[in-house]
């Protein structure tokens, strides 16, 4: 694929080199030889308004400058192009340089190149995230515009999530939840952000957002994991192990983050010396992460 659009881009270059070279000679404009009488006639007509008293003298020496300014810019414009090489001689230079173009742009790159460094844009897309600027930058564009717009405060809030500004991501969730104070994911999202800020640790401030989004929806899953995590960051390993245990047997079937409790909940029990393989029978129960 990189060679092809290389090629394609080493024939454009080509096709802008040659044109020139084969282009048509621009024929001189036959009524080039009347412009002197006809600014003779022009600048007369004037001469004899100023002089009738039609046209005061600043007018008519306004006047006389434009008239003399248009026929030059006329004249200048039907003028020939210089072409010091006869038609046949133009063309084969012309040919000549675009096949040059070609070979040595697509030679070039073969010896100094790197094809290998080349990603398809979906991958850059998926990576980087000049993408994912933009669209940051167009999210930020529409909040100013639409500032009490819960729905588009949370998704910019995921965005800055996304790109790792968590920061960011704290005061748009933070901004969505005053808006629309009902929405319990907004609450839980606003604490996860608040727990990578923190990197890791379940603060007071990100209990109040899990607390809010629980009132809101007790099944709210991400508050729920947290609010287990804080008993377990507190010393209550029992009751974060309860509580993890708990939300793994109240998942709906395929829910996506099963598998990444249940591969927690395992660690933690291997960890501890503990078996929790019978005490699961939720969409996660088989002993099997995500099962």
């Amino acid at each position: 694929m990189i060679w092809l659009v290389l090629i394609t881009m080493a024939l454009l270059a080509a096709a802008a080199i040659l044109i020139p070279f084969i282009r048509p000679e621009t024929a001189t404009d036959p009524a080039l030889p009347t412009r002197p009488l006809a600014l003779r006639d022009r600048l007369a007509e004037i001469d004899k308004q100023a002089a009738d008293g039609e046209l005061s003298e600043a007018e008519a020496s306004a006047l006389r400058l434009e008239a003399q300014r248009r026929v030059l810019a006329e004249a200048r414009s039907g003028e020939a192009e210089a072409r010091p090489l006869g038609p046949q001689a133009r063309k084969v230079v012309g040919g000549l340089s675009a096949v040059l173009i070609v070979i040595g742009g697509v030679g070039l790159y073969g010896l100094l190149g790197r094809p290998d460094l080349a990603r398809p844009e979906a991958e850059v897309a998926a990576s980087g995230d000049t993408s994912l600027e933009r669209m940051i930058t167009a999210l930020e564009g529409q909040v100013r515009e639409t500032p009490d717009d819960a729905e588009m405060w949370g998704i910019l809030g995921g965005a800055y999530a996304q790109a790792g500004r968590y920061d960011s991501a704290a005061g748009a969730y933070a901004r969505a939840a005053v808006l629309n104070p009902e929405d319990a994911r907004l609450h839980s999202a606003l604490g996860e952000t608040l727990v990578q800020v923190a990197e890791g640790v379940v603060t007071d401030d990100a209990m109040v957002a899990f607390g809010a989004a629980v009132a809101r929806d007790p099944s709210d899953p991400r508050a729920r994991y947290f609010l287990a995590l804080r008993k377990d960051q507190t010393g209550d390993r029992d009751g974060a192990m309860d509580d993890w245990i708990a939300l793994l047997n109240s998942a709906p079937p395929d829910a996506p983050w099963v598998p990444q409790v249940r591969a927690l909940v395992d660690q933690v029990a291997a960890e501890r010396g503990l078996d929790v393989s019978g005490r699961i029978t939720g969409s996660g129960g088989d002993g099997s992460p995500g099962s």
